[in-house]
């Protein structure tokens, strides 16, 4: 009887880990313009005009993507696309930022397919990006599959001087989210618990951490930073919206729990099923 016990009990607890759907960062991609050139996944000469293209080869189906984009120049654009063949992308936000610290736009997607991908970015009302344009991206797996995005109500923000501020917040509205910052500046490292995503070498980056819980916590970035900035910031849901797993996962301790004290209540759970008893 103690071998099926403990059998038994192995099983709650092996299923509760199962049912623990923990968002993992897949990997990152990154590009730019510099000069006349495309580097990285950027291609062609979008510093010459307003349009840029770069290729992304995702990681898993049904992954969650955020992209990071930047246009530099004088003027605001007025307005960003990002299109892709059999992608469907979504602005999470428009551009934002100043002619110091650059204008950044958020989007996301689900990878649709394994195929790499030629991806378009057009800013609107600007004839040009003034000699520089990037893009970032950050992939997560154990997303929530309806919309990954927990909390998109962050205001990029911008000042000429100062670095990445330390002091600006995102609250998750679940937990175990993965916190996802991203900033136009002068970046040469991350802390904080973050671990670096994407990096354009002149200073823009991407940095990210998975949660344990957090609902209602707000949460800072961590960039050891200098000089004018743009910053944006998204917290990503994980599969079922994180609370409801917790749940699941205090059911499979409270049934191990329950059997290890009464070892009667699995016999007789045994003989209702027909089991033989040791």
């Amino acid at each position: 009887m103690r071998t099926r016990l403990a059998a038994v009990i192995v099983a709650l607890l092996c299923a509760t880990v199962r049912a623990e759907a923990a968002i993992v960062h897949e990997g990152s991609d990154v590009g730019k313009c510099d000069g006349a050139a495309g580097l990285g996944n950027m291609s062609g000469n979008p510093c010459a005009g307003a349009t840029g293209t770069f290729t992304y080869t995702a990681f898993g189906i049904g992954n969650g993507v955020l992209f990071s984009v930047a246009c530099g120049g004088n003027t605001q654009p007025t307005s960003s696309t990002l299109t892709a063949t059999g992608w469907t992308i979504t602005q999470v936000k428009a551009p934002a930022g100043g002619s110091q610290g650059g204008w950044l736009s958020i989007f996301k997607a689900y990878v649709p397919d394994g195929n790499a991908a030629t991806f378009t970015l057009t800013w609107g009302g600007v004839a040009s990006c003034g000699g520089f344009m990037n893009d970032i991206e950050d992939e997560f797996s154990g997303v929530d599959a309806t919309d990954f995005i927990d909390n998109g109500g962050f205001t990029i923000a911008t000042a000429a001087n100062g670095g990445c501020p330390a002091s600006a917040s995102i609250t998750p509205n679940v937990n175990d989210t993965a916190v996802w910052w991203t900033c136009l500046d002068t970046i040469t490292a991350v802390g904080g618990g973050y671990t670096a995503g994407g990096n354009d070498s002149v200073g823009d980056w991407s940095e990210w951490k998975v949660l344990t819980g957090g609902a209602g916590v707000a949460q800072n970035p961590s960039f050891t930073t200098s000089g004018a900035y743009t910053i944006g910031a998204v917290t990503v849901k994980p599969s079922a919206g994180g609370a409801p797993l917790r749940q699941l996962l205090g059911v499979g301790q409270r049934l191990a729990l329950f059997f290890l004290s009464r070892p009667h209540a699995l016999w007789s759970l045994f003989r209702v099923l027909g089991t033989a008893a040791p």
